[in-house]
Order: structure tokens, then C-alpha cells, then sequence
């Protein structure tokens, strides 16, 4: 889940050729009713999305089941805004832009 479509195309494509199985969402409420209809094992989430931002859609899937590991992907280097992330659940944060070999180790260590 991401705002910038390159993004979401690069992060699909890597997790793609590594074997993954990948759903997009446009913003944030679709990722919300998305997790509601399926089980995911691992939803990477962005900060900044249409309609709904990442905090906001990832307390609202939490709350409906907190066995869903989400991680936070941001661009915003700030502590405080990567705290607001944590504080909802989210398992952890990576900072944007996420390159291969971080993005395979998350989906390694989460994904088993």
C-alpha cells in the first residue's frame, strides 16, 4: 500500500519475483475493507494515503484483528510521526524508499 503508484509497481514487482502473492489498495479505506474479506498475513502500510492515511487504516484493522502483522513504510524521517504508527500496533517501521533486500528480509521475518 502506497500513495505513489512507481512505488507500488516496484514493491509489487519485488515481492512478485520473490514468490509473494500481492493485493494492492488505492487508499486507505479500501486496505481497511480489504483485511476485513481476507487474511493476510502481512500488510505493508503507508502513512500517506487518499481518504484514509496508513494510522487511521491500520488502528481500524487492528481492531478487528490484531493477528495481522502490519508494517509501517514511511518517508517521514521524524520520530514522533513514526510513533503515532507504533502506538495503533503497527509491528514495525521501515523508512521509504525501501530497498530489495529490506523488503525480503520484513516478509521473511514475518511471513512463515
Amino acid at each position: 500500500m502506497d500513495d505513489v503508484q512507481s512505488n507500488v509497481k516496484l514493491t509489487d514487482k519485488i515481492l512478485t519475483k520473490a514468490g509473494y502473492t500481492c493485493e494492492t489498495a488505492c487508499n486507505g479505506a479500501q486496505a481497511v475493507e480489504m483485511a476485513k474479506n481476507n487474511s493476510y498475513k502481512l500488510i505493508l502500510m503507508d502513512n500517506v494515503m487518499p481518504i484514509m492515511n496508513g494510522i487511521e487504516a491500520s488502528r481500524q484493522i487492528l481492531k478487528r484483528n490484531s493477528s495481522i502483522v502490519i508494517v509501517g513504510m514511511t518517508g517521514n524521517v521524524l520520530q514522533s510521526d513514526q510513533d503515532e504508527f507504533l502506538k495503533v500496533g503497527v509491528r514495525s517501521i521501515v523508512l521509504k524508499p525501501v530497498d530489495k533486500a529490506t523488503l525480503l528480509g520484513i516478509c521473511e521475518e514475518y511471513i512463515k
